[in-house]
């Protein structure tokens, strides 16, 4: 019967402690060779140590372990065996000091948990044997084929789970490892636990890593896809646009045209129903024109084939057409404009026609927006070497949380009888960004606006350049 001779190993009923001898007796150790003993179980655990501290592969460890543990101990052989919980079955993973046919027997062992040496490691426990061995826990006549003297193992747990076993042997009766056999391989069990753990996390984040990269890639893929086929989308959009607007154009001007012909009663006299009739035809199709060149302007602006004719303007003169354009409207609310040229440069350099866009629209919006008798006032200011174009009302104001969004296409705060297609300001803030600017609001809702045009130095310098020098 095979002999488990540590106090902490499992004993079966009847068996009993015994020690390896030799051909002179029992061997016993003085306190020198316990020394060396000591020294020697501390020097192996520390060799093992290193060498698996620099492994990442957790399927390096089996063989790296039995070949680092066989070196340390001196043992005749040694083995890395993995358990799995599914199959309830010990696989050999490694080995060390045994022939090619001798690991073929090995591998064509099928231990269960039932055999002794399974069980007990199964149950936490680490033991050495001597013969004569009980095939209760290990295969005797395998054990006896090798010659094997002495037999220790021990667990390997990582985490809260058993990975597997370690196993060495001697065959040469070397009474270290039966002295003290379960105690080094319980430090070697222990290193190899932190070894297997820190290598699966590495393998588990070089794993997550891959995954993440393939999922990166895919769906960088899958967003550059669906960028190329909005960019198709908006460019068929906008040239639909452009187009249709185009078309819409030539007959609404012929519309309003011929309108015009009746009111003034080229096509004889008209009823004062007909003529208001022809005035609401003519008030409606101006909005619709109004709405077609917005239409029309967007779409060059998204396609790319605004080009500004950079010329010098006469800054004060053009911010008076300005303000006596508005007053024909402004003058239907009973508002006030005012002009303040202020300390404005005479001369600016911009797209004249893109500018007055601009100021159209944000006097438009302040007409619109401000109550009657309200004041709308246009000031202009030197800014460094740059400009600032403001437009001020006393209208009902923005919301803060509303300042942004005012800027976007068809968007629009204003009740549904209120005129207006919500493009005025986004064509406003794109043109002035062409000439290198931009438009930024002060406002407070119940207090009024200030939209502020602000076009650099170079729009604004006082030499005229050609442009593109």
């Amino acid at each position: 019967m095979m002999r488990p001779v540590k106090p902490d190993s499992y004993d079966r009923p009847g068996t009993r402690a015994r020690r390896l001898v030799n051909a002179r007796g029992n061997f016993v150790l003085d306190a020198a060779q316990e020394r060396v003993r000591a020294e020697r179980v501390a020097a192996a655990l520390l060799e093992v140590s290193e060498r698996l501290s620099t492994l990442t592969d957790p399927d390096e460890v089996p063989g790296t372990l039995v070949a680092s543990i066989r070196s340390a101990t001196g043992a005749s052989l040694a083995g890395v065996a993995r358990w799995s919980s599914e199959t309830r079955r010990v696989t050999f993973a490694a080995f060390e000091g045994v022939t090619p046919e001798e690991q073929a027997a090995l591998l064509q062992l099928d231990p269960g948990p039932d055999l002794g040496i399974v069980q007990g490691g199964l149950e936490g426990r680490s033991a050495v044997f001597v013969p004569p061995f009980d095939p209760v826990d290990i295969p005797v006549a395998f054990a006896e084929a090798l010659g094997i003297t002495a037999i220790a193992g021990s667990p390997i747990v990582v985490g809260d789970h058993v990975w597997g076993f370690l196993v060495v042997a001697t065959r040469d009766g070397d009474p270290s490892l039966v002295e003290h056999g379960a105690e080094l391989l319980r430090g070697f069990a222990t290193i190899t636990a932190t070894a297997v753990g820190r290598t699966e996390a590495i393998a588990e984040l070089e794993r997550s890593h891959d995954a993440l990269e393939a999922a990166v890639a895919e769906r960088t893929f899958e967003l550059t896809q669906v960028v190329e086929e909005l960019s198709r989308a908006n460019h068929a959009k906008t040239e639909f646009l452009s187009n249709v607007s185009h078309e819409l154009r030539t007959p609404l001007t012929s519309i309003l045209g011929f309108t015009d012909l009746l009111l003034h009663g080229m096509e004889g006299p008209l009823t004062p129903a007909q003529r208001e009739d022809l005035r609401t035809i003519d008030a409606a199709g101006g909005r619709l024109l109004g709405l077609i060149d917005d239409l029309i302007e967007v779409s060059d602006i998204e396609a790319g084939r605004v080009e500004l004719r950079i010329e010098p303007v006469a800054l004060t003169p053009f911010l008076e057409e300005r303000a006596t354009e508005i007053r024909s409207l402004a003058t239907l609310k009973n508002q006030t404009v005012e002009l303040d040229p202020g300390t404005a440069p005479a001369i600016i350099y911009a797209d004249e026609g893109r500018l007055r866009t601009v100021l159209r629209n944000l006097l438009s919006n302040a007409v619109r927006y401000t109550p009657a008798e309200g004041l709308i006032r246009i000031s202009a200011t030197g800014n460094g070497d740059g400009v600032r174009i403001d437009v001020i009302d006393t209208g009902v104001g923005i919301e803060p949380g509303d300042h942004e969004r005012v800027f976007e296409r068809f968007q629009r705060d204003a009740p549904a009888d209120v005129p207006g297609t919500g493009l005025g300001l986004a064509i406003a803030r794109e043109y002035s960004r062409l000439h290198g600017g931009d438009i930024t609001l002060e406002s407070t809702p119940g207090a009024g606006s200030r939209f502020s045009v602000v076009l650099p130095g170079v729009a604004a310098s006082t030499t005229w350049r050609e442009p593109g020098t």
